[in-house]
């Protein structure tokens, strides 16, 4: 199963971004998990079956949500060792 790994860049904690982004992976079926790092940055690792679902995800990353500035997405695709059951928000 493909699985991406994601690092968002710019003003993206504080500004609901991890919410959004949960949001996007449960309307698209999409299982993972997001959160933020100390260096003011959004980290996301996802999973589906079908790629091109999650290019899907990645152009609504790219977005980002209201109130967020998305200064760089940097993505990296491999295989999914485990299936995960949820798209979760760490802490």
């Amino acid at each position: 199963m493909p699985k991406i790994i994601v690092t968002i860049l710019g003003n993206v904690q504080g500004v609901f971004f991890r919410t959004y982004a949960k949001e996007c992976a449960d309307v698209l079926e999409i299982t993972g998990w997001v959160k933020n790092e100390d260096d003011g940055t959004v980290k996301l690792e996802a999973q589906h079956f079908n790629e091109d679902i999650l290019k899907d995800f990645i152009e609504k990353i790219q977005e980002g949500s209201s109130l967020s500035e998305i200064e760089r997405v940097e993505v990296s695709w491999s295989e999914a060792e485990e299936e995960w059951e949820h798209f979760r928000i760490l802490e």
